[in-house]
């Protein structure tokens, strides 16, 4: 009879699935976290077999064990991920055992498999009384390297009293040679073999790579960069030695190619290393091999890691340092050590443990979407990390990347970065208005925002030297190498990376050095269309405003009106008018369908502007970048969604071929759909800002300056609403909505390539 899954937290603070493979299936992934000064890596896993259904570096072109959606990874994990082969030799005869699959009855007797997760790692645990064996595996990326890497730690440990002589197999049978991408992976799988190499196993570390780019074009580009394994054996209080490597999986598995049994190895019994393997055109496995001797109570480790590196130099130069068991204890300690860091932010002591961790992993799932800010001084704004767009395995559309440098940044949706970090000022003092200018400054001049976020770039001031900033942090001779990272554009983990490259040492600490540097910057806002415009983006940035009052009420007035730094986002796509987004389908009903068109004289001043060219320029796109204060934005969000209400003033019009947040309402817009979620939006923007010209108290004669464009276009609305009661009940909305909209258009079409400059004075 089957055993049954069973869940509990564990003194250890572990969330436990025993029985896993009999659980229902679920995905999940390591936080990819690597510290300020390392390299992430993706990994995740599902509840089957050793559970690692894929990991990499970057994104999900750069994979190390092939990406897999979740229901491919239930069915696949087992077979072509993580294996361990186990021979228990007798005099005469020897069993074959594999663990942590899904036995057959539930295994030979009573085995007990289990599954331990954390914030920060996996571990796994199958005990099997008749076999003799206890096994653990333990999970985690390896933090503050130059290199990204998942380490792996397999104990043994004989549970019996007897001695047990036994070989061993542990690894991969299927590893993604570097350069390898999805697009190879699920199109041209067989072609590129073809390139596929394996070098370096004279030293026991394989080192996978194509030989060149398998683009089928006239440039051929070799490639360098590899993935690398690695895999060492450590008797309790013993040597740790490096284990020869099999690569090429036919070794193992004979004419077997679903990996289903190892067949050679289980039936040879003298099975061995060979001296040579093929070790290309074909792809590769890794899996080391280990013969042992255990005694009762006695246990080994074999400590392996799967990774990342620029070249096999780079790699054989890693060796000494990474090839022992101090290097596996240190780096698990510092993972751990990084993710409660982060979690001891929103330490919460109760009454009930469960409620304490879930605090800390929702506050960790949050710095995943959201980042986390790293402070480095006084007088520069907060500097985000670890944050990437949502990328797990229930969610294969979504390209996620993780920034392979140090201080890495990922990409993510406005919306979701934008509600994870709403809280931010009261956990982070030093974030200040930061997330303000940020999120407001990626508004458009028609209310919309591009979707993808890619993190922040710097830029050196103009007339700024960049001997007084280095000077007295590190040497002078030094400072010319540093000249061509910083005359462009740049991040804080390409600037240390180049630092360590160019082996410069620091005389100051690393926060002095990029608190000088950057505080002397202008601060880049790389932000990408995609696609459609979603219409409830623009609701959340109104909780910062609110949540930063909530710390600084005293500030109101200089963040509303004595601040121009605002400016506006320059979008290449531009929202339809309505004559040209309405249209008769094959059925001959009425639809509104591709909404937005790509505009190409605005797409020609764009990418001939020699800078900052997605920021909105006066004189009709050809003049300086428009900056002004939050009221002005505040009042083009009202503009924009109040002439945006639907025929029945009860909702806002999906306008721009996207919904709100719930993607599965995809076709709504198509059918002239609106939301009235955001109407309450809009009047909790209004309320807003009548309530803060009331607190303010300003002078009847205050006036604040706007473009000339939205100042008619707010005026004409202004004159429509006075009129409303005029008309009938049963016309006033359509009305409305036709005026309302027809003003809209015409102001979209006066600024879709800038402002004119003017400025009308709009007195409050």
């Amino acid at each position: 009879m089957y055993k049954q899954a069973k869940y509990y937290i564990n003194s250890n603070s572990e969330f436990v699935i025993e029985n896993y493979n009999l659980a229902g299936p679920f995905s999940n992934f390591l936080p990819g976290i690597a510290g300020l000064f390392g390299i992430p890596m993706w990994v995740f896993y599902v509840n089957r077999a050793q559970c690692i259904s894929s990991f990499g570096v970057k994104s999900k072109e750069y994979p190390i064990m092939e990406f897999l959606p979740a229901n491919r990874a239930y069915q696949l994990t087992s077979s072509q991920c993580f294996r361990t082969f186990i021979k228990i030799k007798d005099k005469k005869t020897h069993r074959f055992y594999e663990p942590f699959c899904a036995h057959q009855g539930n295994g030979p007797g009573s085995v007990k498999q289990s599954m331990f997760i954390s914030s920060g790692e996996l571990r796994l645990l199958e005990s099997a009384p008749l076999v003799g064996l206890e096994i653990e595996v333990v999970y985690f990326t390896i933090p503050n390297e130059s290199f990204p890497a998942l380490a792996r730690l397999v104990t043994f440990k004989n549970i019996s009293r007897k001695t047990l002589k036994m070989d061993i197999l542990d690894g991969t049978p299927l590893i993604v040679p570097y350069g390898v991408s999805t697009y190879f992976l699920n199109r041209l799988r067989r072609t590129v073999e073809a390139w596929m190499l394996v070098e370096n196993l004279e030293k026991k570390v394989p080192f996978y790579r194509l030989k060149v780019d398998p683009k089928d074009i006239s440039e051929v580009t070799f490639i360098n960069e590899g993935n690398f394994y690695l895999a060492l054996l450590n008797k309790y209080g013993g040597k740790t030695s490096h284990l020869p490597v099999f690569i090429d999986p036919e070794v193992i598995f004979g004419e077997i190619n679903d990996f289903s049994y190892p067949m050679n190895f289980a039936n040879n019994p003298k099975f061995n290393v060979p001296v040579t393997q093929i070790g290309q055109n074909k792809f590769p496995c890794a899996m080391s091999f280990a013969s042992l001797k255990l005694k009762g109570g006695e246990g080994i480790t074999i400590y392996s890691l799967l990774g990342n590196v620029a070249s096999k130099d780079k790699l054989n130069s890693l060796l000494p340092s990474i090839s022992k068991e101090e290097f596996f204890t240190k780096k698990r300690e510092e993972n751990k050590n990084i993710i409660k860091g982060l979690q001891e932010t929103v330490f919460t002591a109760s009454g009930e443990k469960r409620y304490n961790l879930y605090c800390e992993q929702t506050f960790l799932d949050n710095v995943l979407r959201g980042g986390n800010p790293v402070s480095y001084g006084n007088h520069s704004h907060p500097f985000y990390v670890y944050a990437r767009k949502h990328g797990d395995l229930e969610r294969d559309y979504n390209r996620f990347y993780l920034q392979p440098t140090y201080f890495s940044q990922g990409n993510g949706n406005y919306r979701d970065i934008n509600q994870n970090r709403r809280n931010d000022v009261c956990f982070d003092p030093d974030v200040k208005d930061f997330n303000i200018l940020y999120f407001y400054n990626l508004l458009q001049a028609d209310g919309f925002n591009p979707l993808v976020l890619h993190g922040i770039r710097f830029r050196l001031k103009e007339k700024v030297s960049l001997k007084d900033i280095l000077m007295g942090k590190i040497e002078e001779r030094d400072i010319v190498k540093l000249k061509g990272l910083l005359s462009g554009i740049f991040t804080p983990g390409e600037l240390f990376m180049d630092i360590e490259k160019l082996d410069i040492k620091l005389k100051s600490t690393w926060q002095d050095l990029l608190n000088e540097t950057l505080k002397n910057c202008e601060i880049i806002y790389d932000a990408e269309h995609v696609e459609g415009f979603w219409i409830d983006h623009w609701t959340y940035n109104l909780d910062l405003v609110e949540n930063f009052l909530s710390i600084y009420p005293e500030r109101l007035k200089e963040l509303l009106f004595d601040k121009i730094e605002f400016t506006f986002y320059d979008n290449i796509f531009c929202v339809k008018p309505r004559a040209e987004k309405c249209l008769l389908n094959g059925n001959n009903l009425v639809r509104q369908y591709h909404a937005l068109i790509r505009d190409s004289k605005k797409e020609h001043l764009i990418k001939n502007r020699s800078f900052d060219p997605h920021m909105l320029r006066t004189h009709h796109g050809e003049g300086e970048i428009y900056k002004t204060t939050l009221i002005v934005k505040f009042l083009c969000i009202v503009a924009n969604k109040l002439s945006s209400l639907d025929p029945f003033g009860i909702g806002i019009e999906m306008e721009a071929d996207k919904p709100g947040w719930c993607d599965s309402m995809n076709g709504l817009p198509g059918l002239f759909g609106s939301s009235t979620p955001e109407v309450f939006e809009l009047k909790r923007q209004v309320l807003f800002i009548s309530g803060a010209l009331k607190n303010l108290d300003l002078e009847d004669s205050y006036n604040i300056n706007i473009p000339e464009e939205l100042y008619d276009f707010l005026k004409k609305i202004s004159s429509f609403i006075k009129t409303q009661p005029k008309i009938s009940v049963k016309k006033r909305d359509l009305y409305f909505w036709d005026k309302s909209n027809s003003l809209k258009e015409k102001y979209r079409e006066k600024v879709k390539l800038g402002f004119s400059g003017v400025e009308s004075s709009f007195g409050l």
